[in-house]
């Protein structure tokens, strides 16, 4: 959902979607993993190995849980990403306002979709002037996966945004390192600089 808020006779909108908390999601993992375990302790009493056998498989179950969840979000992530830009393109809520975009953790991903799909709805204007533009756009502890393709994505963000790019990680955000990069099986823009010309790291 959009949400408005003004200040100083300046627009603020928040775009919400259907999402969990890392936080979220590892609590009910957890704590299902955790119930599993008692009740196995209740049922079986943690006799030898077939005790030893039941938690290990609890215990990789809870984590393709939370890969699971976290895929999820993900995916409703880009394709909210992709929502927001026929929304911008349309014009009918925001007209001719400068946008800028600021995304924490997957809303990042949200960012890089609706970045790639205004690029691809720009392509198809038979006039340039009628390209949309982002202003300034940051990216903020993003959960999505690093940009290694600079030459496609060098392209995507010279020809949607106009001003700065940012995006501001920590090589030390443990919640990433921890559930992002094992569930995802690759390195996010929050633990790293992206190394592209126009960003600013």
């Amino acid at each position: 959902k959009l949400t408005m808020n003004t200040k100083d006779s300046e627009m603020f909108f928040f775009y919400q979607w259907p999402s969990s908390s890392i936080k979220d999601i590892v609590t009910k993992i957890s704590t299902k993993f955790i119930l599993g375990q008692i009740l196995h302790c209740i049922t079986s009493g943690f006799d030898g190995l077939s005790a030893f056998i039941e938690s290990v498989k609890g215990f990789f179950t809870s984590v393709e849980g939370i890969g699971t969840f976290f895929k999820t979000a993900r995916k409703c992530a880009k394709k909210s990403g992709e929502l927001l830009a026929l929304i911008l393109k349309d014009k009918k809520i925001y007209g001719d306002c400068t946008i800028n975009l600021i995304g924490h953790s997957l809303g990042s991903q949200l960012i890089k979709s609706c970045l790639k799909t205004l690029y691809l709805l720009n392509k198809e204007d038979s006039d340039p002037k009628e390209n949309f533009k982002i202003n300034n756009v940051v990216f903020l502890a993003g959960a999505t996966p690093m940009i290694y393709n600079t030459e496609k994505w060098s392209n995507i963000f010279s020809n949607v945004v106009k001003g700065k790019i940012v995006n501001c990680y920590s090589n030390e955000d443990e919640v990433l390192k921890n559930y992002f990069c094992p569930c995802e099986l690759s390195q996010p823009i929050g633990l790293e600089e992206i190394k592209i010309n126009n960003v600013v790291n």
